[in-house]
């Protein structure tokens, strides 16, 4: 709860022209986005529809491709090059599997949707190639193309495993994210590896949980790999993972406030960002610290996708939020809202002291102008950052009247 309050704080605070994040378009029921180039986009989501842009998100066009589909919805979407694409999803009734493809770039799609199986939705697809794909439908089982989704095949025999999600490497390595329940309380989660096209899998991270429940979990829910060598994961809890030689080993933290992390992107192996606290959060150095972005209006995001380094968009419940600055604070701005709060001495050395003259300091919270908090106190006031460099500092004072925002300068 504080890291979301932090970012409301700091949208009302910043003038939505210097603003990180900001809508781009209102669309609702959006399950996924997918990046095809800077000037093309979609969505998909629930209904059967499709929303496209071809100019960078200046406009929008939304599409029911199957008047069919009217009652089914689309789950998630790959274009394993930028001609070609497919999207997947599920019928409400539970009558067939949704499998659609394009080979223009999304203008026109062909349905591939042949109740292949006895499966009723198709919640996760990959493509090696314009025509070698793979799918998770139900949850449970994989399937297999080809020849471009004509044919469907099924690899192995359904099991009680669950597949949360799976990604393949450039070199053809695929990485499965699964779930074993044990009991009602406690479960397994695993990444499964495969190097021969999911025949067979080597298990390179085990994790078992107990007091499993609700929203205490650490389902693997999202993988990213940018290469390689570099991969991420995100998961319940705030479980955010990574691994550095391949896949094979993988390295594990929290991120408080400990919410569902459900998206990842990174742009290269040290810059990243993950939908957290009811906004986003960024890494510089490879997921050791991370930062608040701010998110206008503050919104819980479900996905985020980079077009390059500075080109980012991410999907709310109701939103598509867009940046063009890698989601940096440009401005800040101080609030002028006067609580008889003092700061001295400022500029500072390093130390300051914090005072308020007719209300009660409940705490001191300071951050950089990256949005990352570096102290907080709840107990002393006089306040010590000579060990960090010299610039421009926020302060968050929280006192028995309100709460104020004050800068602080260190030379």
């Amino acid at each position: 709860m504080k890291n979301l309050f932090l970012v409301i704080l700091f949208t009302s605070f910043m003038s939505e022209s210097f603003g990180q994040w900001n809508i781009n378009a209102y669309r609702s029921d959006m399950a996924e986005i997918e990046i095809i180039d800077i000037d093309t986009l979609l969505m998909i989501g629930a209904k059967g529809q499709i929303t496209r842009t071809t100019n960078g998100g200046n406009a929008w066009s939304t599409t029911v491709p199957f008047p069919s589909f009217q009652y089914s919805w689309f789950s998630d979407i790959h274009f394993p090059t930028k001609s070609v694409g497919y999207i997947s999803g599920g019928s409400w009734f539970g009558l067939t599997n949704i499998l659609i493809k394009t080979t223009d770039g999304g203008q026109t799609w062909d349905s591939l949707s042949s109740g292949t199986g006895a499966g009723n939705f198709i919640n996760k697809i990959h493509f090696i190639d314009k025509d070698t794909g793979f799918m998770i439908m139900d949850d449970r089982q994989i399937l297999k193309t080809v020849d471009g989704g004509i044919t469907l095949s099924l690899v192995g025999s359904a099991t009680s495993t669950r597949y949360s999600d799976f990604t393949f490497t450039d070199n053809r390595i695929g990485f499965f994210a699964s779930v074993d329940r044990i009991s009602s309380t406690e479960s397994v989660y695993s990444i499964l590896k495969t190097t021969d096209f999911a025949q067979t899998f080597t298990a390179v991270y085990i994790d078992t949980m107990s007091g499993v429940g609700g929203f205490n979990n650490r389902v693997i829910s999202k993988i990213q790999f940018i290469d390689n060598n570099n991969g991420f994961a995100v998961g319940g809890n705030g479980m955010f993972m990574k691994t550095t030689d391949g896949g094979n080993t993988w390295s594990r933290s929290f991120l408080i406030p400990y919410n569902s992390l459900t998206s990842v992107h990174f742009v290269n192996p040290s810059t990243g960002y993950v939908n957290n606290a009811g906004g986003i959060y960024k890494t510089t150095d490879g997921g050791n610290t991370w930062g608040i972005q701010q998110v206008n209006p503050v919104a819980t995001i479900n996905r985020i996708a980079f077009v390059n380094d500075t080109l980012g968009f991410a999907l709310s419940n109701n939103a598509l939020y867009k940046t063009t600055n890698a989601g940096n604070f440009v401005s800040l701005e101080e609030n002028n809202e006067e609580l008889k709060v003092s700061i001295y001495p400022n500029p500072t050395n390093g130390s300051f002291s914090v005072e308020a003259k007719d209300s009660e300091i409940k705490y001191v919270r300071v951050f950089d102008v990256n949005g990352k908090e570096i102290m907080y106190s709840s107990t002393r006031f006089n306040i010590d950052i000579s060990t960090y460099t010299n610039g421009m500092y926020m302060l968050e004072i929280a006192t028995s009247k309100g709460i104020t925002v004050k800068k602080i300068i260190k030379n």
